[in-house]
């Protein structure tokens, strides 16, 4: 394992140029359509709220040029894309932020137009994605202070599978490889390898019960099939595309930006969506009254979508480098 680990990072780094350039094309290619949306906190130029193709290139080439972005470390490849500017685009100015987000808006807008996408996507949202329940009052404060919504786990776990099966087809659900807690999706890359995607339910599941839509953090894993022996799989790392930035599509963020009210200046106030029913014999009914829903499975099916372009850049990198030392 240590050697072939070894050979994969020498071979990521043999061929850097190659995984820079396909993800300049991308940008080129894409500058004008709903996939910039995951520019705009990466390749934006602080303070200015347009893109600007030329800042964007030089600043994907000097992060290259300037930082080690695969890195060995505990026999796993770590993908580094760190600015050498060191901009922190979560501590930007309220009005920037604010500038920003309505560029992401707009983009969803155009999202929202491209028909095949939207019917997909109608084909899917039809599922309950919040719970009731009946609990006795003492309980009831603790519930709504800690929790933003009841998330049934079931079905969004399920949502969450399904958009990964639509947006990674090219990888099929392995059920035997998905044990002990773990989803994995494979890909053969020759007779004896291959290359696999995966997460962790059992985490998504503990975090859906905090009340927040989380989703899966996906990993890639090399499996390794010899005489019939038992697999071996080869952790590799994030799937992520660290040169592009998409976190606030993030479900959660949605529920956030609604969840917070201001007030006046500097000052707001949380709301919580958990409303209460009384009951007989000291309970409570608790039920969800969240008018976004529809929304935020949209805005969860969009983030998987542009989610996966970029992923799958970094991943067709990292097959191509593996096919090269196998």
């Amino acid at each position: 394992m240590n050697a072939f680990i070894s050979k994969l990072q020498q071979s990521l780094l043999d061929n850097n140029k190659k995984f820079i350039s396909s993800n300049i094309q991308a940008i080129a290619d894409n500058q004008d359509n709903y996939l910039s949306m995951a520019f705009v906190y990466s390749l934006y130029e602080y303070p200015k709220t347009n893109f600007d193709f030329n800042y964007a290139v030089d600043k994907i080439n000097k992060i290259s040029s300037t930082s080690n972005i695969f890195d060995l470390s505990n026999n796993r490849i770590y993908f580094q894309a760190v600015d050498s500017q060191n901009i922190d685009y979560s501590q930007l100015s309220l009005y920037h932020n604010e500038i920003l987000l309505q560029v992401i808006e707009y983009k969803l807008n155009e999202y929202k137009k491209i028909n095949y996408k939207v019917d997909n996507f109608n084909l899917l949202k039809d599922f309950r994605m919040f719970y009731e329940a009946e609990i006795e009052n003492s309980k009831v404060e603790k519930i709504i202070a800690y929790k933003s919504l009841l998330l049934d786990p079931d079905n969004w776990c399920s949502y969450c599978f399904k958009l990964l099966s639509l947006f990674f087809h090219e990888f099929e659900y392995n059920r035997k490889l998905s044990r002990n807690g773990y989803i994995r999706f494979s890909k053969p890359i020759n007779h004896n390898f291959f290359l696999v995607l995966e997460y962790y339910e059992k985490e998504l599941r503990s975090e859906i019960k905090n009340g927040f839509p989380e989703l899966p953090e996906i990993n890639i894993s090399v499996m390794n099939i010899d005489n019939d022996e038992k697999p071996e799989i080869i952790f590799i790392g994030s799937a992520d595309n660290n040169f592009f930035n998409i976190n606030c599509l993030k479900p959660s963020n949605l529920v956030s930006k609604y969840q917070v009210i201001k007030i006046i200046d500097n000052e707001y106030d949380i709301i919580s969506f958990i409303k209460k029913i009384p009951l007989e014999n000291e309970r409570t009914k608790l039920y969800v009254d969240f008018p976004y829903e529809d929304k935020l499975k949209f805005q969860t099916y969009c983030y998987y979508d542009v989610y996966s372009f970029f992923s799958k850049l970094y991943i067709n990198y990292i097959e191509s480098c593996i096919k090269s030392i196998i």
